[in-house]
């Protein structure tokens, strides 16, 4: 019986375009943060769900991001002053990262990291020196 049953779905052929798998594509939510635990966490600026009220920072940096476990490690930024009266920056928050010491980091899964829109604005090798601007 094993056999029929087994020639019966090998006569079948390749399987069929209804049959492939797509994967779920991120969703914005209604504050314009996309969240997926797919998207790639990698040097970006989020925000985490359910965070206890002990922390007291609101924005994290991804200081390392495992992929296949899908969990981030993350340094907290704070707002360090302003962007100068010139450009188009001009009277916008400044975000630097919280001296080492100073924060605790913290590790949590990337399904509560919620990437927020931000720009790198002085491109250096490392993160204690980066300033970013938060575009959300």
């Amino acid at each position: 019986m094993f056999r029929a049953m087994r020639a019966a779905w090998v006569d079948k052929g390749p399987p069929s375009a209804s049959m492939t798998v797509t994967r779920p594509k991120a969703s914005k939510r209604s504050d314009g943060q996309r969240s997926c635990a797919k998207e790639k966490f990698y040097n970006k600026i989020v925000t985490v769900d359910d965070q206890p009220p002990d922390y007291p920072y609101q924005y994290w940096f991804v200081y390392h991001y495992v992929a296949d476990m899908e969990w981030c490690h993350l340094c907290p930024i704070t707002q360090q002053g302003t962007f100068k009266a010139k450009g188009a920056r001009a009277g916008r928050a400044r975000y630097k990262l919280v001296a080492e010491g100073e924060a605790r980091e913290i590790d949590v899964s990337a399904s509560r990291c919620h990437i927020v829109r931000s720009e790198m604005v002085a491109k250096t090798d490392s993160a204690d020196d980066e300033v970013w601007d938060l575009l959300d």
